[in-house]
């Protein structure tokens, strides 16, 4: 079985999911947690990774799963809920800002 277009699928999906964050859709913070619970089944194979002492891609699975961890954290903390909340009232004439612009103002 080719793995290539599952992982083109996944790689399409998180770009949706993405810029459906940037046009403030409540449904994008679910696909991301969805991705997030995903990468746990990857942190299965870290007890064998270090076994065979391959650091660097055991260091690379956790990095990872951090990264993806620390931004489900930020879509649901902070200024977050302002932000998928201001969808609704949003008017067309307001400049458009990002999350982390959010926290500057």
């Amino acid at each position: 079985m080719n793995p290539q277009p599952a992982a083109e699928l996944a790689l399409l999906v998180q770009a949706i999911a993405r810029v459906s964050i940037l046009r403030r859709r409540r449904l994008a913070r679910g696909i991301i947690v969805a991705f997030l619970a995903l990468a746990t089944i990857g942190l299965s194979i870290l007890n064998r990774l270090i076994t065979e002492k391959s650091f660097i891609f055991a260091g690379i699975t956790v990095l990872g799963f951090v990264l993806k961890a620390v931004g489900v954290y930020l879509l649901f903390t902070g200024r977050s809920k302002e932000w998928f909340a201001a969808n609704s009232s949003r008017v067309s004439s307001q400049p458009r800002t990002t999350p982390f612009m959010l926290e500057v103002m």
